[in-house]
């Protein structure tokens, strides 16, 4: 998969094999039409419609559901494995945590247009500052189905869903029967190494029929494709995450369900994935003079050819470009069956820290300041969000969605240019006044948001 972004390009190739605990061998992907086809023999449960579980073929919605067995086959790991398969969906993607979702080609460089929840909880990302992507890639690991929402969306999931909502349904703790799985993956990259991912569940009942446990973890390490022809380092952008999740449900009485999950996820790449073969489209026209200055400082003058002309596969950075991020999500949630329909009550915690770093050589070049530096912007996010609604169940043709929402969110961002050495890494910490230290700023802010919506339906007709 080729997406090309800017000057540079980011790739995706892996061409892998899936080992399975069962001894099956797979090899390639199954044919898109073929996958479909077998997929719309069995009935498709979704809850896009905050209805409860409803066939797909009868929800009046514009959805599409990828479900678990689907993201076996096709030996997805995160949401851009699966894009090829989900129509009207293209992911921008700047690498492993970077990644930005656009659905029927609405986009949106301030607030995000696509929004994300995983279960009930949101983990939107707020599209702020640098960027616009750095939706929190959490990895598909016992997963239920995936549900995509074509927008608009905003009635029932709020302003970051004018685009439209993408849900990710995990398998919920079953309390019937002890239950366990292991996989692996196996898997080589065109112009890097191996990789390898292995992912484990338990399922636990407690008590029968009333108490459960189900946990999940993961480990993934994908090698890189890229190399820094300035730095000499080969395959810059390997990617290393691993994370857990343990959920628990209670049936505290036959009307009432009590559920949650703890989640985190850790992820370090090592460096950009976007291709520059070309060191002219990093540099600009002053390029030759600025090779001459930095030779003294332990650069090579001349990195690839004469004209400055790369292999394929290559960047052109003075600096180490890696990507360090945290996530971790928390969410409890009640449902009660009460007067004729469902209440359901959820609260959410949500926290990512992200630390980003870029070459910002180029740009202090166009300053007329020539000196190899680094950008560091580590931020953090912290979302807490809860939700109340009811919705009806009953026998007539006239149903009714009401329901409110509150988050609260705040948000630190700094950028810290710091000069760099022969090595591409800052020459000191940050500290304002140091020699070192050419710019930086830092932002704090906060947003509190609440709404009320409703929704009513009215089949006037069976069909």
């Amino acid at each position: 998969m080729l997406d090309f972004q800017d000057k540079g390009v980011s790739l995706r190739r892996r061409s892998q094999t899936l080992v399975r605990a069962s001894l099956l061998l797979y090899f390639g992907t199954v044919p898109f039409m073929q996958a479909a086809w077998a997929e719309t023999m069995d009935e498709i449960l979704i809850t896009a419609s905050k209805r409860g579980e409803q066939a797909l073929q009868e929800v009046p919605i514009a959805v599409q559901a990828v479900t678990g067995d689907q993201i076996r086959r096709d030996v997805a790991l995160e949401l851009i494995d699966l894009a090829p398969r989900i129509s009207s969906l293209v992911v921008q993607d700047l690498g492993p945590g970077d990644r930005k979702y656009i659905i029927r080609g609405v986009n949106s460089t301030a607030t995000a247009a696509v929004g994300v929840y995983y279960d009930e909880a949101p983990i939107t990302a707020r599209s702020k500052q640098d960027g616009g992507g750095r939706q929190a890639d959490f990895e598909l690991h016992d997963i239920d189905r995936i549900e995509v929402l074509k927008g608009p969306q905003g009635t029932l999931y709020g302003a970051s869903s004018s685009a439209g909502t993408i849900r990710y349904i995990p398998n919920r703790p079953d309390a019937t029967g002890i239950d366990a799985s292991v996989g692996s993956q196996l898997s080589t990259t065109e112009d890097g190494g191996e990789n390898y991912s292995v992912n484990g569940m338990f399922n636990l009942p407690v008590i029968n029929d009333v108490l459960a446990f189900r946990g999940v973890g993961w480990y993934t390490d994908d090698d890189g494709f890229i190399d820094n022809d300035l730095l000499g380092n080969d395959d810059i952008n390997d990617n290393e995450v691993w994370g857990a999740k343990l959920g628990v449900e209670w049936q505290a009485v036959d009307t009432i369900t009590l559920s949650g999950f703890a989640m985190y996820q850790d992820r370090d790449v090592g460096g950009t994935s976007r291709q520059m073969p070309t060191l002219q489209d990093t540099l600009g026209a002053n390029q030759q003079t600025f090779i001459t200055e930095l030779a003294g400082a332990g650069f090579s003058p001349s990195p690839c050819s004469p004209s400055g002309s790369c292999d394929e596969r290559t960047t052109q950075s003075y600096t180490v470009t890696n990507w360090d991020e945290e996530a971790t999500l928390y969410n409890g949630k009640m449902e009660w069956e009460i007067l004729s329909g469902n209440l359901l009550a959820t609260g959410t915690y949500f926290k990512r820290e992200v630390e980003f770093k870029f070459d910002s050589t180029p740009i202090l070049l166009g300053f007329g300041v020539p000196v190899p530096a680094l950008t560091n912007q580590p931020q953090e996010r912290e979302v807490k969000s809860g939700e109340l609604r009811w919705a009806s169940d009953f026998e007539g043709p006239v149903q009714f969605l009401a329901g409110g929402f509150y988050s609260d969110e705040d948000k630190d961002f700094e950028t810290q240019v710091i000069a760099s050495g022969a090595d591409g890494k800052a020459l000191g910490p940050w500290n304002p006044g140091d020699a070192n230290a050419i710019f930086g700023r830092k932002k704090e802010d906060s947003l509190k948001q609440w709404a009320l919506f409703g929704e009513i339906e009215w089949y006037i007709t069976d069909q």
